[in-house]
């Protein structure tokens, strides 16, 4: 069975044929087709698409600009000049917003948040963490119990490692690093530098000057500018 219907000047046109529907009418524009189970929809001078196949559906509206697919529990949104692009499909989530920036994958247990012109970047990956935070300036990574931070602009620097930590802070000048009962600090431009380890001992006073070392059982004192110096 087979029908056909055609305006002209209108413009009309409807097909139907075995189940299958096509409707199309011209300067307006809407195009309608519908073939088991199939439906496709365009209206122009809008701009919308919409195609639904097998529980896929589309649909495409432009300038918006807005995109959306879903596709077997698997959804993207796009809208541009925004820009924001979403992906979401069995779990898994992927944010893009663009002139902001922002950007947030999500998979499993697998997050990536990155915002620009903040600058905000976080990484998580399976006990895994990363952080950089940018015109503050902070950079922070965690890995099994490793923990690595970064402040620009202060400066300051700190990392931890198994019992491990070290501090560093620049335009003071200080750097510290303890290591299973290991320490040594550096202070600059005062100046100060520490040193112990086990019973040994180091001590450092730059521009006093102090300087004393113990060593199991080892004694060297020098004090400067006193002048004494054992």
């Amino acid at each position: 069975s087979k029908v056909k219907l055609i305006n002209n000047r209108g413009w009309l046109s409807t097909t139907v044929y075995r189940g299958w529907l096509s409707t199309t009418v011209y300067r307006g524009w809407l195009s309608i087709t519908v073939y088991r189970g199939w439906l496709s929809t365009t209206v122009c001078r809008g701009w919308l698409s919409t195609t639904v196949y097998r529980g896929w559906l589309s649909t495409t509206v432009y300038r918006g600009w807005l995109s959306i697919t879903v596709y077997r529990g698997w959804l993207s949104i796009t809208v541009y000049r925004g820009w924001l692009s979403t992906t979401v499909c069995r779990g898994w989530l992927s944010t893009t917003v663009y002139r902001g920036w922002l950007s947030t994958t999500l998979y499993r247990c697998w997050l990536c948040i990155t915002v620009y012109r903040g600058w905000l970047s976080t990484t998580v990956f399976r006990g895994w963490l990363s952080t950089t935070l940018y015109r503050g300036w902070l950079s922070m990574t965690v890995y099994r119990g490793w923990l690595s931070t970064t402040v620009y602009r202060g400066w300051l620097s700190i990392t931890v490692y198994r019992g491990w930590l070290n501090i560093t802070v620049y335009r003071g000048w200080l750097s510290t690093t303890v290591y299973r009962g290991w320490l040594s600090t550096t202070v600059y431009r005062g100046w100060l530098s520490t040193t112990l380890y086990r019973c040994w001992l180091s001590i450092t006073v730059y521009r006093g000057w102090l300087s004393t070392t113990v060593y199991r059982g080892w004694l060297s004192i020098t004090i400067y500018r006193g002048w004494l110096s054992i």
